[in-house]
């Protein structure tokens, strides 16, 4: 269930990085291996 959960919630991401070759997912993944939600974000946590 949490692995449906997840593929659900990322999938909408997952397609928008590819059909617009971005990094919405790397992002995220950095927040929240840096910062998480309801932490201030920390420095080098950067979105060009």
């Amino acid at each position: 269930m949490r692995r449906s959960f997840a593929a659900r919630l990322l999938s909408p991401l997952l397609d928008y990085d590819r059909r617009h070759q971005s990094e919405l997912v790397r992002t995220l993944g950095i927040f929240l291996d840096r910062a998480g939600p309801g932490t201030p974000a920390r420095s080098g946590c950067t979105h060009t």
